[in-house]
């Protein structure tokens, strides 16, 4: 009888300890609470891809004003690498568009799209070399003793000379010649005090087209598209700048603004040009299928 009580008391099922279950709760707890409240983790160092849109956006214009006061566009586009956008151009420029609707700085919006319109230029060619200086041996021929050596540079327009003379221990210094060092050239800025003409004025019609515009294209003096460009327009009751640039893809030198049909705009372009105005929508079309269409200037430095 005492053998049968042991055995049925024995094979009762056994219910787990409950303090386990509690600990692993709490302990849980206090680990959120310190990883996230006491003691939270801080990333330093980070790669700037890293970054969330916000401070991508002030590390883009940083590097835009570093551009725009040095000029250095090698350094610029090593510094926008680092963020591994295929298509940073772009980026720039819609950068630069979300900060003109906010209402933000003309000088960062200026940077910005020149930034832009300098990494959507083409690549120079390879520079050759001045007139005068000896030229590098083939491949493969090995180098003289007490010969300089001469290095490939880029063809970046402008160069800076400076002597580098190379010693050899078996001859006397042989005589300083010149060699190239680079030095970027920011992207075309129109000659200062130079102002710019209206040369072409013509109507868009397009039926697809949502509303009307004003299609702007700023060119200089040899016809080459610039950038960076203030345009101001003026109406009743409002005005408004923007900037060339912005839309690399379509020209380096374009810029457009959304028209009312009615409205009579006034336009300057840069800040010393004539101002243009009494610019409308024109129209297209006769009697019931008349449409409002869109303007497109040219303007040309002088």
């Amino acid at each position: 009888m005492i053998d049968e009580e042991y055995y049925e008391e024995d094979e009762a099922p056994r219910q787990p300890p409950l303090y386990l279950l509690t600990g692993l709760v709490i302990g849980l707890l206090l680990g959120l609470l310190i990883s996230l409240v006491i003691a939270p983790v801080q990333v330093v160092d980070t790669s700037p891809f890293l970054l969330n849109a916000a401070d991508q956006d002030t590390y883009r214009l940083l590097i835009a004003r570093a551009y725009q006061a040095g000029g250095n566009l090698e350094r610029a586009r090593a510094r926008l690498g680092l963020l591994r956008d295929s298509a940073m151009p772009q980026t720039l420029a819609d950068q630069a568009l979300r900060l003109q609707s906010a209402g933000g700085s003309e000088t960062d919006i200026r940077a910005l799209a020149e930034l832009a319109a300098a990494l959507s230029a083409p690549q120079s060619a390879v520079l050759t070399q001045p007139p005068g200086l000896p030229t590098s041996p083939p491949a493969g021929s090995g180098d003289l003793p007490g010969t300089p050596q001469t290095f490939p540079t880029l063809d970046l327009n402008q160069a800076v000379w400076t002597a580098t003379p190379l010693p050899t221990p078996t001859s006397p210094p042989p005589t300083p010649r010149p060699t190239f060092t680079p030095r970027v050239q920011p992207s075309p800025l129109p000659t200062l005090g130079a102002p710019f003409e209206l040369a072409e004025q013509s109507p868009l019609c397009e039926a697809n087209q949502p509303q009307p515009r004003l299609l702007i294209e700023v060119q200089d003096s040899s016809g080459k598209p610039v950038p960076g460009i203030a345009i101001t327009v003026a109406w009743d009751g409002g005005i408004e700048t923007f900037f060339t640039g912005l839309m690399p893809s379509i020209s380096l030198g374009y810029a457009d603004f959304d028209m009312q049909a009615g409205v009579i705009y006034s336009l300057r372009v840069g800040e010393l040009s004539e101002t243009i105005n009494g610019l409308q929508a024109p129209t297209c079309g006769e009697g019931n299928a008349a449409f409002p269409g869109s303007l497109r200037l040219l303007f040309r430095q002088r």
